[in-house]
């Protein structure tokens, strides 16, 4: 059975003696291998943070399975619900965009996380990136100083919540279960992130 390469590169276990037993990583495929991957280039949290890395992991996976029926991405495609909610330069967007914005919040998060002033405003973008099997985008187009932007909000799944609809949830829930972004059309990149106690 191979390893996946831990920070100190090799793959080869004989070489296990001579290095740290923490640059061997378990093969992908569990909670705790999840875990490591995603955490592996970036600075380790605590104990009890781990643990509650875990227990995320543990409830996405659930999740996950539950929402395989509803798709990733809803575009909006009322332009007059979408001038109500945007404002008058509001726009239908192409598809395509709105799983380019999606594609770009990693990058995004772990900007933020280098940015980070301390390690409880890290770990919780971090959660982003733990949640993101789970969450369902619904996305319509802005403008706003004549830029178009692609204008999102994802959420953690959950039944009987509507989010199978093309409307943006209304949601309140705490932390990162329900965040907005905006993806500049000009830049092809994501912009802003913000969600219930992380901006």
């Amino acid at each position: 059975m191979s390893n996946e390469p831990g920070p100190c590169g090799s793959t080869d276990v004989r070489k296990a003696a001579a290095r740290p037993r923490q640059c061997y990583y378990r093969p992908a495929g569990t909670a705790f291998a999840a875990y490591r991957q995603i955490v592996r280039r970036t600075t380790r949290p605590p104990p009890m943070k781990r643990l509650a890395v875990i227990a995320i992991l543990m409830t996405v996976g659930s999740a996950a399975v539950a929402r395989a029926k509803v798709p990733v991405v809803i575009v909006i495609r009322d332009l007059a619900y979408l001038k109500k909610t945007l404002g008058d330069g509001a726009f239908v967007p192409e598809k395509k965009d709105c799983y380019d914005a999606r594609a770009d919040v990693p990058r995004f998060v772990r900007l933020k996380m280098k940015q980070a002033k301390s390690e409880e405003e890290a770990f919780a973008w971090r959660h982003i990136l733990l949640k993101e099997p789970v969450y369902v985008w619904h996305c319509g187009g802005s403008t706003a100083d004549d830029k178009r932007l692609v204008t999102c909000t994802f959420s953690r799944y959950e039944k009987n919540r509507g989010l199978e609809q093309e409307r943006f949830p209304e949601i309140f829930d705490n932390g990162t279960d329900h965040c907005q972004a905006k993806y500049s059309l000009q830049i092809r990149r994501i912009v802003l992130i913000t969600c219930n106690g992380v901006t």
